[in-house]
């Protein structure tokens, strides 16, 4: 027998690593059955093999399939899962810092209760026992009524996936504030209005052209890694050009083969122009908009007349000459896509703007076409437990406080699960810390947390939430593939300390409820939970259950292939069963029913200290970051971006220490001047300047059995600020979605006493 040498080893490894790489998830998964593809690791100091757990990650929207090393109980490192189908083994630096999050020494592992008034920071260690029996006698009992005392769950982003959504329907809540769906509003209501589907699938990997208004997946948004990839692979195989609309030179801007600063809220003028320049010289998918819209084609020429391109550069500030060049480049080089972020959306006409896009992508012919835009393909897991579905649909949705109490709600209970809206939140009419804190407006304060957060702080309760590495649920997220998959999170760890899933807190304080709990419901836990899910999806059980998700992390019918065109067997999912240019439900509503340019006064009047902020996500936070030491060790400042030629206007240098001020507050900053920024914008990054979760997230130094946590070699540059604290609540009126992109700003000298990073 031949004997295996160290050089084969390697050489196997490189040719599986290479397979991996450029096999479509479809053949990986098909040569995977015995789970050899996943990777394995070895223990330097043991030289035993690592066990390898699939999960999915939970440091931010996108969802990643990922495996946990570990040895013994110890979590060793975390990567990224070949066989899923949207990252396909590839993580970020958020994912990686997962590991922070789990074993951060200042983690909650035990129920507390406040012991003095609210916000003094006195706290007294409880049992869960006596946690769910002060909760429990404060629930009504089953069928009473709660107008007079509504139960408010506020939950953080992404933390209700379907399984923790449908367990909290146990506790009666009537109201809820989903940050996940706040953040997304304005995107998510366009579409829903245009297609009858939430937020579409960019399908670039076989795109020609790519056409970005305000995205920025090379550094962070939903999809990131699952849509940056993508676009890489495109350039790279396809040579496909991306040109890119944004105010500020983002690393995607930056990637693009152009890059255009496009004056700030404008998008939706720019959109429309190309449009017009694409109908016009006969360039558009007229077979399209005649068959499947409520706007045919002659209709959308005649409309899209005014906006000419000489308009929209008036408005915009891109030449007309590279409006009508880049619409005729998107029609002419298919397939094409465009794709929008948050530099479009965050805007007070983002649902307008957002809809101008999709009236871009009709007109060119790239509706769930492949290389186009296409419609989500996810498994609905809410629709499989039907109780919990028409219980969850009765549940009220709200943005945020602020308009319960325009609506002259009154709360009972509130609870938060990972929601932190004292920090994260822009500043409302009423101050919400003082909200939180005056007990006749929140009677009783529930925090569900890993953390005491700025908003935990102020609770009367705060109980130890598990992380996504100890918890089970499932999830299907919108695939890249077009085939919709199933992925697992399973625990990886046992919790730490006393610490329990949110899900698990819901059944246990449900059943201490007087007639609480669900008819039906006799689950123990969500692992239980999540085998009857898993027990109605049609083939899983025929490639192993649980079982298989287990030891894969994630499953797709391997018999299916992507789709396209699926407008064409199902119709759209919208009131007339059309791709709906023009909107019946709009005009119910009294607003514009078509795709319009609606124009944003603020950047019109702007004398020359006056900017508009924008507010932006960097690659390596989020808001499970907020502690994580590996996160802030790369970035826990934020300097204030601004052009180096306006900036040059009012005498600021690089590096002076600025004063920036807005309607609602004031802060100090580092100026960085840079070339890559509109010039009447200036822009802050996100999620840093924490007040609260603990030492790292305040650029401290301090000692606990983790020695890093005395490392702190960032302290005197400082935490950075929290640019929340500059944006009023400001909504799109029809999405309800935030407006961070709208905010005036002016720029001068802090007096000299006044040092980086304190409040002005």
């Amino acid at each position: 027998m031949r004997k295996f040498t160290r050089r084969d080893f390697v050489k196997l490894g490189l040719a599986t690593a290479g397979y991996l790489a450029m096999a479509s998830p479809f053949e990986r998964w098909l040569h995977a059955d015995d789970g050899e593809l996943l990777p394995k690791g070895v223990s330097p100091l043991t030289g035993k093999p690592y066990a390898t757990i699939p999960t999915t990650c939970g440091m931010c929207e996108a969802g990643c399939g990922i495996l946990a090393f570990t040895e013994g109980k110890r979590i060793v490192t975390l990567q990224g899962n070949p066989l899923h189908p949207n990252n396909q083994g590839k993580i970020c630096a958020k994912g990686i810092a997962g590991i922070n999050l789990f074993y951060d020494p200042e983690r909650l592992v035990f129920p507390i209760k406040r012991a003095g008034k609210r916000g003094e920071g006195k706290w007294k260690r409880i049992t869960w026992d006596d946690a769910y029996e002060e909760i429990a006698k404060r629930l009504k009992k089953k069928g009473e009524s709660r107008r007079d005392q509504e139960f408010v769950l506020e939950a953080g982003p992404v933390a209700l996936d379907g399984l923790s959504r449908m367990a909290s329907q146990l506790l009666g809540i009537s109201i809820l504030i989903d940050d996940t769906a706040w953040r997304e509003a304005n995107r998510h209501t366009a579409h829903q209005l245009t297609w009858g589907e939430g937020e579409g699938v960019a399908d670039p990997s076989g795109s020609h052209y790519i056409l970005n208004f305000g995205a920025n997946p090379f550094e962070n948004g939903p999809s990131y890694i699952n849509l940056g990839q993508r676009i890489i692979k495109a350039k790279m195989e396809c040579r496909a050009k991306m040109v890119t609309f944004d105010v500020r030179l983002s690393n995607t801007a930056g990637k693009s083969d152009e890059w255009f600063p496009i004056n700030p809220g404008t998008d939706g003028v720019v959109a429309l122009s190309m449009a017009h320049v694409i109908m016009e010289r006969g360039l558009a998918d007229q077979e399209f908009l005649d068959r499947w819209t409520t706007f045919p084609s002659e209709k959308v020429r005649a409309y899209l007349s005014s906006y000419d391109t000489q308009r929209a550069e008036e408005i915009s500030g891109i030449k007309a000459a590279d409006i009508e060049r880049i619409a005729i480049e998107l029609a002419t080089n298919k397939p094409a896509t465009i794709i929008s972020g948050g530099g479009i959306i965050g805007h007070r006409n983002g649902v307008h703007n957002e809809r101008c896009l999709l009236l871009l992508n009709a007109v060119v012919g790239s509706i769930d076409t492949p290389g186009g835009w296409c419609v989500p393909r996810t498994y609905p897991l809410d629709t499989l437990m039907p109780n919990f579905h028409q219980k969850n649909e009765k549940c009220e949705m709200y943005p945020e406080l602020e308009s319960l109490f325009s609506a002259k709600r009154k709360i009972g209970i509130y609870m938060t699960y990972g929601a932190n809206p004292v920090y994260s939140h822009p500043v409302m009419k009423n101050d919400l810390q003082k909200v939180l804190k005056d007990e006749s407006q929140i009677p009783f304060f529930v925090a569900v947390d890993t953390h005491i957060s700025e908003t935990a702080a102020l609770a009367d309760i705060v109980l130890p939430a598990s992380t996504y590495l100890e918890s089970w649920g499932l999830t299907s997220r919108p695939s890249f593939e077009m085939v919709p998959y199933l992925s697992i999170l399973q625990p990886v760890s046992a919790p730490l300390g006393e610490s329990l899933p949110f899900s698990e807190i819901c059944i246990r304080l449900a059943g201490k409820v007087e007639g609480g709990g669900e008819p039906g419901f006799s689950f123990s836990g969500t692992e239980e939970m999540v085998k009857k899910v898993v027990s109605k999806i049609k083939g899983l059980g025929e490639a192993g259950g649980i079982d298989y998700l287990k030891q894969k992390g994630v499953w797709f019918d391997t018999k299916e292939r992507p789709r396209y065109l699926s407008y064409q067997h199902t119709g759209f999912k919208t009131p007339s069963g059309k791709f709906e240019i023009y909107s019946d439900t709009l005009k119910a509503k009294g607003e514009n029913p078509l795709p319009v340019y609606q124009p944003l006064s603020e950047s019109v009047r702007l004398s020359d200290k006056e900017f508009i902020l924008i507010r932006y996500e960097s690659n390596v936070h989020s808001p499970f970051t907020a502690n994580a030491k590996w996160s802030h060790e790369i970035l826990h400042d934020n300097p204030l971006w601004i052009n180096a030629e306006s900036a040059d206007a009012i005498n600021i240098k690089d590096g002076d220490l600025v004063i920036v001020r807005s309607l609602v507050g004031a802060i100090t900053c580092k100026a960085r001047l840079s070339q890559g920024i509109h010039p009447k914008v200036v822009a802050l990054a996100a999620n840093v300047g924490h007040w609260g979760y603990g030492h790292i997230a305040q650029a401290q130094l301090f000692k606990s059995a983790d020695p890093d946590s005395n490392l702190v070699w960032w302290q005197k540059e400082g935490k950075g600020i929290n640019v929340n604290t500059l944006i009023p609540l400001d909504l799109d009126p029809l999405g309800k979605g935030q407006a961070w992109m709208d905010t005036t700003v002016t720029l001068g000298f802090p007096d000299k006493n006044r040092s980086q990073g304190n409040s002005a």
